[in-house]
């Protein structure tokens, strides 16, 4: 017995070690890793900030390709002229603007400014939500002064602008702090993560902070028998979507007053298919939009899915977001409508 006891001891004692070991090393190699986030206490997180990457990567076919990332001091991928005469263009969005998978030559804001020949400033994040994006446009827009702002939509931003669905949610949950809109339009603070113990340790431990999701997927998985592709298409219940709706429908408005305050004409466009209704003939993305009397300048998700239909790879390794030929399909959807709104704002 006592044997027993000194055996399950040890073996205790070397996984406390084993794991020891592990969690050293992540952090260790987590810090000569990539980094495109950082921590901050206003805004959750943003784009890290003053970085240079010359990559060699293989996009969603297998194909490889070289890139150049770049962000300034303030995390934009691209900063233009704020003195310049010519029409100031300013993009705001999540990752696929944040866009780690292409190059700064070939991202979709690059492309629209180098074609219509405007002064182009883009800050996307990944994860980011509605709210976050119009905390950080507030705090930018006075600096840039832009004519035209276009906010870049994903459709998990349902999900991530509602502290519900995104602690309820496997695959579009960050397990960050981030800030929240209540339904009186305030903001608040909070964590995601399910319960106190997780949250200390995926906000503590790089090894755990690693496997936790990974185990919560594997388990739900077993658990509902879902099928893979149901990582685009959770479910949760009516009244929580009603409630990130009308959340989403306050984080819209807060950025358009804050381009009325800034007399820049707000435009948008989405990324992708919806996540929470895709049954309906017109998403909640569109009626939002139709409802604060924002234009939507294309339907990039038909015109991406359009080719892939056809065979053609426009997507990078992680298939979801866009390779350089997603981003070239995306400019070219956009831009004979860009340029009649920023035409139009000039005249204004």
């Amino acid at each position: 017995m006592k044997s027993l006891f000194q055996n399950a001891l040890l073996f205790l004692f070397s996984c406390i070690v084993t794991l020891g070991i592990v969690e050293m090393g992540m952090r260790f190699f987590a810090k000569k890793g990539l980094s495109y986030l950082q921590s901050d206490s206003y805004l959750g997180w943003i784009t890290q900030r003053n970085v240079r990457y010359e990559l060699a990567k293989v996009d969603g076919c297998g194909q490889p390709y070289s890139l150049l990332y770049t962000t300034n001091q303030d995390g934009f991928r691209r900063f233009g002229d704020t003195t310049s005469t010519r029409p100031k263009v300013l993009f705001i969005g999540d990752s696929f603007t944040q866009a780690i998978d292409a190059s700064d030559d070939s991202t979709y804001f690059s492309l629209l400014g180098n074609q219509l020949s405007f002064e182009v400033f883009a800050n996307g994040t990944g994860g980011h939500s509605t709210l976050q994006e119009a905390m950080q446009l507030e705090q930018v827009i006075g600096k840039i002064k832009p004519d035209v702002v276009v906010l870049q939509f994903c459709e998990n931003d349902f999900i991530n602008n509602s502290f519900d669905l995104e602690k309820a949610s496997i695959y579009h949950n960050n397990q960050q702090r981030r800030p929240y809109l209540n339904l009186q339009g305030k903001i608040y603070y909070a964590n995601p993560v399910q319960n106190s113990l997780a949250r200390f340790l995926v906000n503590h431990s790089k090894l755990l902070s690693f496997l936790l999701p990974k185990i919560k997927i594997l388990l739900q998985g077993s658990s509902s028998q879902k099928a893979a592709n149901q990582a685009q298409h959770e479910e949760f219940k009516p009244a929580d979507y009603h409630q990130a709706e009308k959340i989403t429908d306050l984080g819209i408005q807060k950025i358009k007053l804050i381009c009325k305050k800034n007399n820049a004409t707000l435009v948008s466009f989405p990324v992708d298919a919806p996540l929470l209704r895709p049954t309906q003939s017109k998403t909640q993305y569109e009626v939002l939009m139709q409802q604060n009397g924002i234009e939507i300048l294309g339907n990039v998700p038909e015109a991406i899915a359009k080719l892939e239909r056809a065979g053609i790879c426009c997507r990078a390794k992680d298939e979801a977001h866009w390779n350089h030929l997603g981003h070239r399909v995306c400019a070219q959807t956009l831009m004979n409508r860009l340029q009649f709104v920023i035409n139009h704002a000039i005249k204004q």
